[in-house]
């Protein structure tokens, strides 16, 4: 979602596959990246791309190193913004 006129407010949802619901700790990483590998098989088929797009959501695959990036990149935005606005918890 665009800024929606703010320099500081981004609006986006995304979604990954996380352990343990996917594979338990410990899981081999020739195990892990086996299932990285058939997702992203999954995410480039045309009828999954149309079935995305048609909910508005986009495909992109990418390694556990790539999500944990994408969690640590959020949690730094969302607190900075959660401290600039004064937010606190009841």
């Amino acid at each position: 979602m665009p800024n929606q006129g703010s320099p500081i407010f981004v609006a986006d949802a995304w979604a990954a596959l996380l352990a343990p619901k996917v594979a338990p700790k410990g899981t081999p990483a020739p195990v892990i990246t086996k299932l990285q590998q058939a997702m992203a098989e999954v995410l480039v088929r045309d009828d999954v791309r149309d079935r995305l797009e048609g909910a508005g959501a986009k495909a992109a695959g990418g390694t556990s190193e790539d999500a944990v990036q994408l969690l640590h990149r959020d949690e730094q935005h969302d607190g900075n913004l959660i401290k600039k606005m004064g937010i606190q918890m009841n």
